[in-house]
């Protein structure tokens, strides 16, 4: 079974960068069945899941072992959708909200919803 874990971080960017080790805090908003959810969730912007304070998002799909697979029998690497929240002349108030490759600083990094 494959759910869809959708996460929202707050990234420093320094020098153009956004890096890894820039990370000030980030949060689980979410868990579904649905892509379709999770993406309608973030492109508008629902319960205000940016807060005045989140830049990006993140949905990762997590494939959830059924009860007859036994553990440690496989792990896969999850599919990822990266967006980031642009916003108007740095203020809070978002302009936008873009559907992105992973920064550069975090391709090949996975399972963020487990904290």
């Amino acid at each position: 079974m494959i759910i869809f874990a959708l996460g929202v971080f707050k990234i420093k960017n320094v020098n153009g960068r956004v890096e890894h080790g820039n990370i000030q805090h980030r949060r689980l908003w979410m868990m579904t069945t649905e892509f379709k959810d999770a993406e309608e969730v973030i492109l508008q912007n629902q319960g205000d899941i940016f807060e005045n304070d989140y830049n990006f998002a993140l949905i990762e799909d997590v494939n959830v072992l059924e009860p007859n697979v036994p553990s440690g029998t496989y792990a896969t690497v999850p599919k990822q959708w990266w967006y980031q929240a642009n916003r108007k002349n740095d203020s809070d108030e978002i302009d936008s909200i873009t559907n992105i490759n992973a920064p550069e600083d975090f391709e090949g990094i996975c399972h963020w919803w487990v904290g």
